[in-house]
């Protein structure tokens, strides 16, 4: 009877630990190509994260993955918080020639700060399918949790399967059971686990692990099922249904599990955002070519002094492109150090206009698992105002690579989980983007065609596998229609409408866009009717065709 008590409350312990950080460790991911499962989308993110060594140990780290009915996009349920976070790393990678993208939910939370490492058993993700964490009062688990004299809040430092991890948070003191002759839950970890789950602290661990730089491919998990689409005379991974073609592609995308350290060419794509800027408010007529503005930026980084001088030559800026109109554009940097200096030519002119030296929207750190190796392979850097790839610039800006801690700064985008999330079932073709401009930009004509080209690209690059873009508009200040058709000054004003020529194009856009920062502002999309649509066509705008 008492073993079953302690197994019950061991069990109650992860099926709370999983609810609380549920919200932190799913990923949506989008763009896939067609034809995939959700075992072949497991089994590309386990090879892949095992072989850039993203995971917390050697073992697959993907719980479960769901899609949606057409198959082109998903959400994949990892074990742990940290190694979630790690996966964000993966957005772009390449399959079948779609560039996956990988992003947070909208109902992203942070974990609490215990649980980071704590790694919840696929067994238990299985059971435990919302983020609401049981209470007293509910009967079955919460009945659990109120004989244990609600100390379940207060044990989140047992952590079923990461109790040896390095960098691991300290545990928490657990409180008694009053009262009921149960064992307190700080002793819970010299209990036996239940069936199926690893060991905590006091039983005999599993074998560790080889080092990381021993393993041959037939210790990686995956790795076997990477060879096996590799060989055009080996299976098929089992239980997973995918044509020669999908089986090549597949193999391309996690050949990498053939080696534990990813080839530079692998941290180049992963580590490509990290080192991209953005540049706007670009000079017209001036004759700039994407040539010319990396010689540019080459010359005022190296006489600034902002470049890393242990490369032989000095070109920070691998490469340069121009928008469409030639009004914004982005810049490639060989270093992660060498692209966080450039921030500091934020308005520096050029042809008489003060450029926007900002970050892309799509920005994202590195995690710091990836550090060595982003400087063993030359892509981390060394620059005065950001050694070894810390942002000393901006230690505010979210996410950056040795930043501090702390509190976001003010004007920042608050948290994902204030948003209300899209709903799909409203999904018509014409979205509403709030918050993407100031009131100042919109009096501006200048500032505004550049806001709708830039918004206009990176809906055409969102939408290009669902549809395309026809048209977009923004009311100018003081705009005003029928109310009774929504159209109203304060129902419009500092918005962007975008049409599509079908509802899944502009659904992805709002997925995709939704809760995205801007300038510190934070976007959230809305659908419109294209009846009134039409009608805000016939008030003043600032219009540009798709």
């Amino acid at each position: 009877m008492a073993q079953m008590q302690q197994q019950a409350m061991m069990t109650a312990l992860l099926h709370q630990q999983a609810a609380m950080t549920r919200r932190a460790r799913r990923l949506h991911v989008g763009n896939l190509p067609p034809g995939l499962t959700p075992d072949a989308v497991k089994e590309l993110f386990n090879a892949t994260m095992l072989a850039t060594r993203l995971t917390l140990d050697d073992q697959p780290c993907v719980n479960d993955v769901t899609m949606n009915a057409n198959a082109k996009y998903g959400f994949i349920e990892l074990r742990s918080a940290s190694e979630t976070s790690n996966a964000l790393a993966l957005d772009g990678l390449q399959l079948m020639g779609h560039p996956i993208k990988v992003a947070r939910p909208n109902d992203y939370a942070e974990p609490p700060p215990a649980l980071v490492n704590v790694m919840i058993p696929a067994a238990v993700s299985a059971v435990v399918t919302s983020s609401t964490v049981p209470h007293a009062g509910t009967g079955g688990l919460g009945g659990m949790m109120s004989m244990m004299g609600g100390g379940m809040m207060m044990g989140v430092g047992v952590g079923v399967g990461a109790a040896n991890l390095p960098n691991r948070p300290a545990q928490v003191p657990m409180m008694p059971s009053a009262g009921l002759g149960l064992p307190s839950m700080g002793q819970l970890a010299q209990l036996p686990p239940p069936p199926g789950f690893p060991p905590p602290p006091g039983f005999p661990p599993p074998p560790p692990p080889p080092p990381l730089g021993a393993p041959t491919v037939s210790a990686i998990p995956g790795a076997a099922a990477a060879a096996a689409l590799v060989s055009p005379a080996a299976p098929a991974m089992p239980g997973v249904a995918v044509n020669a073609a999908l089986q090549a592609a597949l193999a391309a995308a996690a050949g990498a599990a053939a080696a534990v350290m990813p080839a530079g060419q692998n941290l180049q794509g992963l580590s490509r955002r990290a080192r991209r800027i953005h540049v706007g408010n670009l000079p017209l007529g001036v004759g700039l070519s994407a040539p010319m503005l990396k010689q540019f930026f080459n010359a005022a980084l190296v006489s600034a002094s902002l470049h890393d001088p242990s490369f032989p030559t000095p070109e920070p800026v691998a490469d340069a492109m121009l928008g469409s109109e030639g009004k914004f554009g982005f810049l490639e940097f060989r270093t992660i150090a060498e692209c966080t200096s450039c921030l500091v030519l934020n308005n520096i002119e050029l042809g008489g206009k003060q450029i926007r030296v900002e970050r892309p929207r799509d920005y994202a750190p590195m995690p710091e698992v990836m550090l060595e190796d982003l400087r063993n392979n030359r892509l981390l850097g060394n620059t005065p105002v950001a050694p070894d790839g810390q942002d000393l610039i901006s230690a505010a800006v979210p996410g950056a690579v040795g930043a501090a801690p702390g509190p976001p700064p003010p004007g920042a985008a608050p948290s994902a989980l204030a948003l209300p999330a899209v709903d799909a079932s409203k999904a018509s073709c014409v979205v509403a983007f709030i918050n993407m401009m100031t009131a100042a930009a919109c009096s501006d004509a200048a500032e505004m065609a550049e806001i709708l080209d830039d918004t206009r690209s990176e809906c055409a690059r969102i939408a290009s596998t669902h549809g395309r873009v026809l048209h977009l508009a923004s009311p100018k200040p003081g705009a005003a229609g029928d109310p009774a058709a929504g159209l109203d000054a304060d129902a419009i004003s500092l918005k962007v409408f975008v049409r599509f020529d079908t509802a899944d194009a502009a659904l992805a856009c709002a997925l995709e866009l939704h809760g995205k920062a801007f300038d510190g502002r934070t976007v959230t999309a809305a659908f419109w009717s294209e009846s009134a649509f039409e009608q805000l066509l016939g008030l003043p705008c600032h219009t540009l065709q798709g």
